[in-house]
């Protein structure tokens, strides 16, 4: 059985538990170990800015300017696609 699965039937009522969105829940905390870099800046902008960040950029430093010119500008998911498509992945 999958750990999808589980967390689903023990948590009814939540979603987001699909087999790929664990696979990235586990990708930014690879991404992101340190917990102060998290609640500082990564965790000021969606979860879907960060997984489009994270499919695109493995550099942290290259992550965290995404995730900053984010902030600062407030770019919608569909504006910062545009930069992440120029990005030397």
């Amino acid at each position: 059985m999958l750990y999808s699965d589980d967390l689903q039937k023990a948590f009814p009522d939540m979603k987001g538990f699909s087999v790929r969105n664990l696979k990235y829940m586990r990708a930014f905390a690879e991404a992101y170990p340190g917990e102060e870099l998290v609640q500082q800046v990564v965790a000021l902008i969606s979860w879907g800015h960060n997984v489009r960040i994270l499919d695109t950029i493995k550099d942290q430093t290259e992550r965290l300017w995404y995730t900053q010119q984010t902030i600062q500008y407030g770019w919608s998911r569909n504006v910062l696609v545009q930069p992440l498509r120029t990005a030397i992945v």
